[in-house]
């Protein structure tokens, strides 16, 4: 049976290895390595988000950007004219994301950043915690903070997106999904923020926010700061966990 597994596997590869193989995220069907040909999730509200708010010719920012399924759906909506940054720090994550990469078919307008985002310029590098063994799979639990045992200290390239942006065209979307580095990722953002007004995606987690230092009511507070509203548009299994759509207040009107 394991024989059987392994040669049907193959033969899977070598059918999409070309092309990719196709998956359907919310409304529409990607192209991704025949290694992620189980990510179906037709139910998916960033998806949804990304669909309701990404227009041809914007500009979309994945901080955390895993193995890159929401850059390359989001490649779908801005299309040809718009542009797409992954910001990833962990090595096997960022092969999986450059594998994906390679199936879009705008790609020359994804970049792809191998490097943390924080809230400090000044340092070029930062420490960074990942499992000892993931046996070349791409995992979610590698953070600037190690919450879990068994995890390894590696040193990774760090940046800020007031810094990374500050010479480039306007932002639209930004999506943080950063194991609770989300409150760092947004204060290293208040230039960006109040230059382009965009829309933010912000993954709350909850418990891995202590790691850091700060309460959820800490990321909420700086986000109403920045005069932003936030709509809960995902609630996972615990109540501190969870995603929202921030949008700017409307001018002459104070944020709920």
């Amino acid at each position: 049976m394991k024989h059987f597994k392994s040669l049907r596997n193959l033969m899977f590869q070598l059918a999409f290895w070309r092309n990719g193989c196709p998956v359907r995220v919310g409304s529409k069907t990607l192209r991704l390595h025949p290694d992620f040909r189980r990510c179906n999730s037709e139910k998916d509200a960033l998806a949804d988000a990304l669909d309701a708010n990404l227009r041809p010719g914007m500009t979309f920012v994945d901080v955390g950007a895993n193995i890159g399924l929401y850059s390359v759906y989001a490649v779908a909506c801005v299309g040809s004219q718009g542009s797409v940054y992954s910001f990833e720090p962990d090595k096997e994550n960022m092969l999986s994301l450059m594998r994906n990469i390679r199936y879009c078919s705008s790609k020359a307008h994804i970049t792809a950043v191998e490097s943390a985002v924080s809230d400090d310029a000044t340092k070029s590098t930062l420490s960074f915690f990942v499992p000892h063994d993931t046996g070349g799979a791409p995992q979610s639990e590698a953070s600037l903070k190690p919450s879990v045992e068994g995890m390894r200290e590696v040193t990774v390239h760090n940046t800020t997106l007031d810094a990374f942006f500050s010479d480039k065209p306007r932002v639209d979307f930004i999506k943080i999904d950063t194991e609770g580095a989300e409150l760092l990722v947004l204060k290293g953002a208040a230039a960006l923020i109040k230059r382009d007004r965009p829309v933010l995606c912000i993954e709350y987690h909850g418990g891995k926010c202590n790691d850091f230092g700060y309460a959820v009511d800490d990321l909420k507070t700086l986000i109403q700061a920045y005069g932003y509203s936030e709509e809960v548009i995902w609630q996972g299994t615990s109540v501190c966990y969870y995603q929202t759509i921030a949008k700017p207040c409307e001018q002459n009107r104070p944020c709920s």
